[in-house]
């Protein structure tokens, strides 16, 4: 879960708590893989307060609650295949990384710790799995075999999600003036800074055929979606001004991008085209609905 904006709109970093879920939750919202678009992942606290991961048609129809666990569930990523997610849940004590069937039923824990892990996304080939702990960047088998760090730098780095082609992760980096977004090989070299933005640039998206990633960016007492080339260039506003847009999701047939928006009366979920047209509100429940993940027909 993205944890990063209370009600003044200052950065906070990603470590969840569920006191701040309620206020804004969010979490790399990668539907990175080419494809028709199937069903919509998202959170929501609609049934009675606790944290729960539920699934929506690509119009916003036939929501369906997939979790009912005592602990919170959040942040789900849909599989390249459509037939897995991952996701983040408290059910034990801390947060720990599971995976489900798209449909529901049982879930696997896959981490075992004391620390907490978040922000799982898969990687193209669904062999392994990207995450934050405790401020950085690892990767792991599903299973959760094969643990490697990837970053190592001074701040708060989270919400990774893997190129289309698996050459490299975007995240962002929470460092004062070094904050952004970044790419770097899964190996954890190649550093390059994509976006620079103090006040904080959060959960990357790339688009289907990699040429571009999505972001959502403080600014001001605003919170816009911005899309850009990885070299950085090429920056372009896809949220109107003054808005508040968060978790950007590129469709998996590059046309639209899905998002969570401040309506004022809770988040709700929207899509629009990926040059900010068409604003379609799919949730309306007046409670916080957040994180969609889009995945494959």
């Amino acid at each position: 879960m993205r944890s990063r904006v209370v009600a003044s709109l200052s950065v906070l970093s990603v470590l969840v708590t569920t006191s701040l879920w309620v206020v804004l939750t969010a979490q790399p919202a990668p539907a990175s893989f080419p494809g028709p678009n199937g069903s919509i992942f998202f959170t929501s606290n609609r049934d009675g307060g606790d944290v729960e991961i539920y699934r929506m048609g690509p119009t916003g129809a036939s929501q369906t609650r997939l979790t009912a666990s005592a602990g919170y569930d959040f942040g789900p990523r849909a599989d390249p295949e459509g037939a897995k997610i991952v996701f983040v849940s408290a059910r034990d004590g801390d947060n720990e990384i599971f995976t489900m069937s798209a449909s529901g039923g049982v879930a696997t824990q896959v981490t075992h710790n004391t620390v907490n892990d978040e922000a799982p996304a898969w990687s193209p080939s669904i062999s392994r799995i990207v995450f934050s702990r405790d401020g950085e960047i690892y990767s792991m088998f599903w299973d959760g075999s094969d643990v490697k760090r990837v970053t190592r730098f001074k701040g708060f780095d989270s919400a990774p999600v893997w190129s289309p082609t698996s050459n490299r992760i975007a995240f962002y980096h929470y460092a004062g003036k070094a904050s952004g977004i970044y790419t770097i090989k899964p190996s954890g070299k190649g550093l390059t800074r994509v976006t620079s933005n103090r006040a904080g640039d959060f959960d990357p998206d790339w688009a289907p055929d990699g040429s571009r990633i999505a972001f959502a960016r403080v600014e001001g007492s605003a919170n816009l979606i911005y899309t850009v080339k990885p070299s950085g260039k090429g920056l372009k506003r896809v949220s109107p001004a003054g808005v508040l847009d968060y978790d950007p999701a590129w469709s998996n047939d590059g046309t639209k991008i899905a998002f969570g928006n401040d309506t004022g009366s809770g988040y709700q979920i929207f899509t629009m085209n990926v040059d900010g047209s068409n604003r379609t509100q799919l949730t309306f429940a007046g409670t916080q609905n957040l994180e969609p993940d889009w995945m494959h027909a």
